[in-house]
C-alpha cells in the first residue's frame, strides 16, 4: 500500500532495536515501555495518542496501558469492554 495508507499489510513484524550500551541503568523499563508501544501498532492502533499518560503517545513514558488504551483496543475491535485495571 501507499505510504500513509491505514491498510494492514501480513504478516506484520515489530523490530526493536537498541542503539545504546544494554547495561545503561534504565533500559530494561525503556525496552518494556518501547515493546508494548510498538505492539500497539502492529495490533492495529496506527496512530499515536496526544495524552501523555497512554502507552501510545508519541514518546511513551507509562509501562502499562491506561483506560484509553485499553478503549481504543476495544474500538478497534469492535469488543464489548471486559478488561478492568487492577485497583491500587
Amino acid at each position: 500500500p501507499p505510504l500513509g495508507s491505514r491498510e494492514i499489510q501480513y504478516p506484520v513484524r515489530v523490530f526493536i532495536l537498541p542503539r545504546f550500551d544494554p547495561s545503561t541503568p534504565g533500559v530494561d523499563e525503556c525496552l518494556a515501555l518501547t515493546t508494548t508501544h510498538e505492539l500497539g501498532h502492529a495490533i492495529g492502533i496506527l496512530a499515536h495518542s496526544s495524552v501523555e499518560t497512554d502507552i501510545m503517545y508519541f514518546d511513551p513514558v507509562v509501562s502499562t496501558l491506561s483506560t484509553r488504551d485499553r478503549a481504543t483496543i476495544e474500538l478497534a475491535y469492535h469488543l464489548e469492554p471486559n478488561l478492568s485495571a487492577p485497583a491500587h
